[in-house]
C-alpha cells in the first residue's frame, strides 16, 4: 500500500461502507461540499423572500411555520419543534411578529392556558404576495429535479434531519469520551 493510501486511509471521515467508494471517502466529501454550497444559496434565498416581505430571515421562517400549522392550533412549542428552535427564541420572534401586526394570539379552543397562532390578515396578505417571486426563484433552486427525484429527496432529508440530530448528540458524548484521557492525564 503506498504512503498516500495509508495517510488518506487514517484521514477517513467515515467508516460504513456505503459512504466509501475505492476505499476513499472523496465522493462523501464532496457530497457535504454540495450540501454546504446549496444549504448556503438556500440561506440566501431566504434572507431575500424575508427581504422582501419586510423582515428578517428569522421572522419570515416563524411567520411560514405559523401559517403552515395554523390548522393545528399550533403554539409556541410546536412552532419550534418544527423550525429546531428553543421556544424561548420562538417566543421573542412571535412577539415581534404580533407587534408588526403579522401575527395574532388567541386562546387554545380547548386548553385556555395554551396560546394558538395565526398570521393576521396583513401576514397572509404579505406572504400572499411573496408567492410571486418564490415560484420562479424555488422553481430554479429544483430545476434539476424530476418528480420521482423529488419525492426521493423529501424522504431522504426527514430521514437525515433525524439523523443529524442524533448524531449531535453523539458528537458530545464522543467528544466528552476524547476529553476524558487527557483530563485524566
Amino acid at each position: 500500500m503506498s504512503s498516500d493510501m495509508r495517510t488518506a486511509g487514517s484521514r477517513l471521515t467515515v467508516e460504513r461502507p456505503e459512504l466509501l467508494e475505492d476505499g476513499t471517502d472523496t465522493r462523501f466529501r464532496d457530497l457535504l461540499h454540495s450540501i454546504f454550497a446549496f444549504s448556503s444559496r438556500l440561506q440566501v434565498a431566504r434572507t431575500r423572500f424575508g427581504a422582501h416581505i419586510g423582515l428578517s430571515p428569522t421572522q419570515y421562517m416563524v411567520l411560514i411555520a405559523i401559517s403552515r400549522l395554523a390548522s393545528e392550533n399550533a403554539g409556541i412549542a410546536q412552532i419550534a419543534n418544527w423550525l429546531y428552535f428553543s421556544g424561548a427564541f420562538v417566543t421573542i420572534e412571535v412577539n415581534k411578529l404580533v407587534k408588526l401586526g403579522l401575527a395574532e394570539k388567541a386562546p387554545h379552543p380547548v386548553d385556555r392556558r395554551r396560546v394558538v397562532l395565526r398570521p393576521s390578515a396583513e401576514g397572509e396578505r404579505r406572504l400572499a404576495a411573496l408567492a410571486a417571486f418564490q415560484r420562479p426563484v424555488n422553481d430554479a433552486l429544483f430545476k434539476s429535479l424530476k418528480k420521482d427525484e423529488f419525492l426521493t429527496l423529501h424522504r431522504l432529508m426527514a430521514g437525515l434531519v433525524a439523523d443529524a440530530d442524533a448524531a449531535l448528540s453523539l458528537a458530545e458524548y464522543v467528544e466528552d469520551q476524547l476529553k476524558a484521557p487527557a483530563k485524566a492525564g
